[in-house]
Order: structure tokens, then C-alpha cells, then sequence
């Protein structure tokens, strides 16, 4: 996955690119995105839709605008919260146990009374009142948590439906509904015990012990708590019972269903169905399931030989994706783009689950921040220099001449990059000090895309020439190439799925 499948970032320039470290994208096209670079400092980038960027104002950012209140804070992580449509949240944590948070409705848990003051355009610093050290952060419509890396988890925000699991009562009345401005301790049953993972869905979070079990809280509408239980909610822990014995290994949580994978490589599922993002026939009861069911995979061919590596979901959005084998085999069901519903695990065609998120997710956003480390240097020296030798007439030793136009090229980067004309240049036939090769089966603009991946590694597809360059990989047998141009292709047609 590269952090270019994401629209919003190609369009920086070649040196700020190089400089990312990490890069969140998010928004409801992912139309924004927060950027850590090499010397620690944040921007922001993109719509700024109800102050997500934190520089300032709601003005929108077509360049990176660095955020002057961390300027000399180190943040380690991010994340973010709210309804995708109305706006969003995020909360940024430092190395030094620090929290931030800025955007739309961050009112609720900076203390901010005055409803109509709807956003916070700059970093707030959340008071803890205790010492700890941020491990992960995790957000739901307008709730966080954090776990701690002694295995302890904190949240809060809103408490109307008992999604910050500080009450001593089983059940909250929706309609007293308060806010926790300060991060608190969940304790209950899951006092003592060691959390290694955790998980926000809208209205309801979900902790992953390090024993292998799983405890939820918050809202149970459409049976996210995995209890068996039809009540309506639950402000404290309760055991997802049906797991105890299964030894889960991760969590992730949709905006109201939840994917538990086991150490024996079964995942489970439970909660809304709906989009059938359960892998579940219709179910009765309006679809939803209150307890743990093994996600049905007999329709890939793969899993009887190959483990389940990761799964992902987003808060926001009703999708689940799992990948397996050797990282290359990337399925998805549920909603996808233009509210078209997946019933059964479909290849996606993409290489990981974040690729996924970026191309047919509603709304595309990462469900996670991407690190990018050493390919942005390396791109930034022997790649680019690659770049700018195509088509460069001074130091080109072959002319390929296609369609009486003349492409300028380089015969070691042929030979290196293309089974092809490695071959044809090694033929009994080729004069080895020709200069110039005529080629009357393809196209100028086909062949000048091809050459220009050769070097640059990069291909952007012309949809009318799809059929054309596809004819072309298969001739010259260039896998890598048909790889790229799939994942192009899929990009690309985005719009057919809707």
C-alpha cells in the first residue's frame, strides 16, 4: 500500500512527500488529511471541514499548513471520531503521555459549555490529572479511549448510551444524558486484568484481554455487545461469553458490528447485519445478532489453505475486510461506495486493507494512521533521478519510434525493468550499435505509458486505453506491470461500483 492510492496526497510536492513520516487521511471523501514529517513537526492539508486540521480556522488548506500549537510537541498518535457528514474530531497523543484534541463537537470533552460553540480550531490539551503512557488511541461518534502500555483503558466524551463503561449500573437511561470531560478509568470487571487491544464503534467500545478474551460496553441496539442480551445498553464491561473459550487474537469494530479473529483463524461477528457486512444470510430480528457467528468464508477458495492475517473496519462506516494468504489476497463484504452491498467476501483486487479503505470505503478514510519511512527518501534519490532521465534526449542511448514520434530511452534501464526487450535486445537480429528501433504494432501514447513506467514505477491510466495496455502486459509478460495496472484500473473505476 502506498500512501499515494490516497488522492490528497499526490498532489503534494515532490520534497514535502519525501518528508512524511506518518499521514492520516480522512473526511468524507477523504478530502483531509494530518501529516507528521521527518523533523516532528504536523500540517494539514485539505477541506478543514469544521476546524479538523487544527490550524486555526475552517478555511480551507490546498497546501500543508503546519499546526503552530504542536510545533514543539512530538505526537506519537491519531485518530478520529464524529459523524463523518456533520463533521469530525481528532485526538492526538505525544510520547510524553500528552492528549490533544480539536475539531467539530470538541466542546464535549474539552470542557467547553456553550453548545453553539460547535468546534475548536486549534489543539486543546485534555487534562488527565495522572500520569500515563499512551499506547493507542481509539474514537467512536463522540467518544475516545486510550489504553495505556500497562494494559489499562481510559475513555471519555459522551456517556449517553454507557459507551464509556463508568457506571456501576448495568443500563443507562438514554435520556440523562451527561459528558465526561476528563479521561477516566474503566474499571468494573475489567479491573486487574491486562487490556492488549481496543476498539470504538459509534456508540460502543470493545476491549481485547490479554488472555484472549473480549469485553464490550455501550450501546446494544443492534446487538453490538455480543452478550446475548437484548437490553438496550450497558454503561459497564460485560463478557462476550460465547468467546471465552476461543483464545481471540484482534478486534475491530464497524460503526455498529464487530470482527473477532481467533487464534485458530476463525472470525467471528456479531452485531448489525445489515449491509450484510457480517457475512451472514438475512437474519430475523431486523437483521441483527446478539451473539457471536462465525463469519461465513466457504465462498473463498483460499482460506482452506491459507491463515487470516488481519481485519479491519472503521467506526464509520458499515464494511468488513479481511485479508490472508500471504498478504496479497484482500476480500471485503458489506457497503461499499454508492451504497452497494457486498453479500459475500469479494477479492477486491488491492495488496492490503488499507487500500481498500482508500478505494471503496463510504467514507474513504484510514482506519488507522500510515507510517512511511524509507521508501520516501529512497524515492527521493535514486527514483526521482530515474524520473527525470525519461525521455531525456542528452543522455538517451535509443530512439524507440512509434507513430513517426520519438520516445528518447535508456538501453540499461530497458534491459533491467522489461523481460521484453531484455530479450529483443539480446536477439541475433539487433545490431549492437543501433540506435534507433521502429515499433508499428502499438500506439505512441501506449507505448510512451508503458516506457514511462519503466521508470518511474508510477502508471495513471487512461480508461480508453485499458484494453490496449492490457494486451500489452500479457505480450511482453510483464506481471508487475498487469499488477499495477489492475490496482490503476480498480482506482480508477471506483465510480462503476455505485
Amino acid at each position: 500500500m502506498s500512501l499515494r492510492d490516497w488522492p490528497i496526497l499526490r498532489q503534494l510536492s515532490p520534497d514535502f512527500f519525501a518528508s512524511i513520516r506518518l499521514a492520516f487521511v480522512f473526511g468524507q471523501t477523504g478530502n483531509e488529511a494530518l501529516l507528521i514529517v521527518s523533523d516532528g513537526k504536523m500540517y494539514g492539508i485539505g477541506a478543514n471541514f469544521t476546524s479538523c486540521l487544527g490550524v486555526g480556522d475552517s478555511n480551507h488548506r490546498p497546501e500543508p499548513t503546519e499546526i503552530v500549537d504542536l510545533a514543539h510537541t512530538k505526537i506519537k498518535g491519531l485518530a478520529c471520531g464524529g459523524i463523518v457528514s456533520s463533521g469530525i474530531f481528532v485526538i492526538a497523543f505525544s510520547d510524553n503521555g500528552e492528549i490533544y484534541q480539536w475539531g467539530s463537537l470538541a466542546w464535549e470533552s474539552s470542557g467547553c459549555s456553550n453548545y453553539e460553540e460547535n468546534y475548536v480550531a486549534t489543539p486543546q490539551k485534555i487534562n488527565i490529572g495522572f500520569n500515563v503512557k499512551v499506547s493507542t488511541i481509539a474514537c467512536g461518534y463522540f467518544h475516545c479511549m486510550i489504553l495505556s502500555d500497562d494494559g489499562k483503558v481510559f475513555s471519555w466524551g459522551n456517556n449517553d448510551c454507557g459507551q464509556l463503561g463508568h457506571s456501576e449500573n448495568s443500563t443507562v437511561d438514554h435520556y440523562n444524558y451527561f459528558v465526561t470531560n476528563t479521561p477516566c478509568q474503566v474499571k468494573g470487571i475489567i479491573e486487574g486484568k491486562t487490556v492488549i487491544e481496543i476498539a470504538c464503534g459509534g456508540e460502543f467500545s470493545v476491549v481485547l484481554l490479554n488472555d484472549g478474551k473480549v469485553l464490550t460496553w455501550g450501546s446494544n441496539e443492534f446487538g453490538q455487545l455480543g452478550s446475548n442480551s437484548t437490553a438496550s445498553s450497558s454503561s459497564r464491561p460485560v463478557r462476550v461469553s460465547a468467546l471465552n473459550n476461543m483464545n481471540i487474537k484482534k478486534i475491530a469494530c464497524g460503526s455498529n458490528h464487530v470482527l473477532a479473529l481467533s487464534q485458530t483463524n476463525v472470525l467471528y461477528g456479531w452485531g448489525n447485519n445489515s449491509s450484510l457486512q457480517l457475512g451472514l444470510s438475512i437474519l430475523d430480528n431486523n437483521n441483527i445478532t446478539h451473539y457471536p457467528k462465525p463469519v461465513n468464508l466457504s465462498k473463498i477458495i483460499c482460506f482452506s489453505q491459507s491463515k487470516i492475517i488481519d481485519i479491519g473496519a472503521s467506526y464509520a462506516c458499515d464494511l468488513s475486510v479481511v485479508q490472508c494468504g500471504a498478504g496479497k489476497e484482500v476480500f471485503m463484504l458489506g457497503k461499499i461506495t454508492g451504497d452497494k452491498i457486498l453479500s459475500v467476501p469479494t477479492d477486491s483486487q488491492c495488496e492490503s486493507i488499507d487500500q481498500v479503505f482508500a478505494f471503496y470505503a463510504s467514507p474513504n478514510m484510514m482506519p488507522k494512521p500510515m507510517r512511511h519511512i524509507l521508501e520516501a527518501k529512497r524515492r527521493s534519490t535514486i527514483l526521482q533521478t530515474l524520473e527525470s532521465q525519461f525521455g531525456n534526449q542528452a543522455t538517451s542511448d535509443l530512439t524507440i519510434v512509434v507513430d513517426e514520434n520519438e520516445i528518447y530511452v535508456h538501453l540499461a534501464i530497458l534491459r533491467m525493468r522489461s523481460e521484453f526487450f531484455r530479450t529483443m535486445l539480446d536477439a541475433h537480429w539487433f545490431q549492437k550499435d543501433e540506435k534507433v528501433v521502429t515499433i508499428k504494432e502499438k500506439s505512441f501514447i501506449v507505448m510512451s505509458t508503458y516506457l514511462k513506467y519503466l521508470y518511474t514505477d508510477t502508471l495513471e491510466v487512461d480508461l480508453d486505453l485499458a484494453v490496449e495496455l492490457l494486451l500489452l502486459a500479457d505480450e511482453y509478460g510483464d506481471d508487475n506491470f498487469k499488477s499495477l495496472f489492475k490496482s490503476s484500473i480498480k482506482r480508477d473505476m471506483k465510480a462503476e461500483w455505485k
